[in-house]
């Protein structure tokens, strides 16, 4: 079971659960059930966390308090979590605002030493990008940087499976990140 961490959207004045169909759909793709994770305590968040055995935080414009627990709960409790754009700067507390990685494609440089170059087996992927903010500076591996030196994807080496990359991998013909995180969650 994998649980994908709601974002409330508002529009027109009514706030909603989006859309994450494209995360349900590769989940499932790779042997996963996914579940939508909302919250309405800390009691019910608990019991939720306690039935995944993985977690992804999507992208979204703004996280609800609950989103630095839940990446705190996966550090502690080794629970493999996949931090996508938002979900990847929840990963850090020092954050800056780019302008020239919204509504683009680019390359990224991986690190040969991370899990995702484990992943990729490339020095170079082509990544969609759609972020205003960015890491300033990580604690963290860093696994990818952009050739403007935007820290693209972090993640913690003494887990089975924690790791934040900046692009969305759930809009891209593309399951490798999924399919490893999968493995890990079993």
């Amino acid at each position: 079971i994998i649980g994908i961490i709601s974002r409330t959207i508002t529009r027109n004045n009514k706030n909603f659960v989006g859309d994450y169909q494209n995360y349900l759909d590769k989940i499932y793709k790779v042997g996963g059930i996914p579940i939508i994770i909302k919250p309405y305590s800390y009691d019910s968040l608990n019991y939720l966390l306690s039935k995944c055995s993985g977690i992804i935080a999507p992208g979204g414009d703004e996280y609800d308090e609950y989103d630095k627990y839940i990446y705190e709960y996966c550090l502690n409790n080794d629970v493999p979590y996949l931090g996508i754009c938002m979900g990847m700067q929840i990963m850090s507390d020092d954050l800056k605002k780019v302008s020239n990685h919204h509504n683009t494609s680019h390359i990224i440089y991986l690190n040969k030493n991370t899990k995702l170059y484990d992943i990729y087996q490339v020095e170079e992927l082509m990544v969609n990008s759609r972020h205003k903010e960015a890491i300033k500076k990580t604690n963290l591996k860093i696994s990818a940087i952009s050739n403007d030196n935007i820290i693209e994807a972090i993640e913690v080496l003494d887990k089975k499976f924690i790791i934040g990359v900046e692009w969305h991998p759930e809009d891209l013909d593309d399951l490798k990140i999924f399919e490893y995180f999968i493995k890990n969650c079993i």
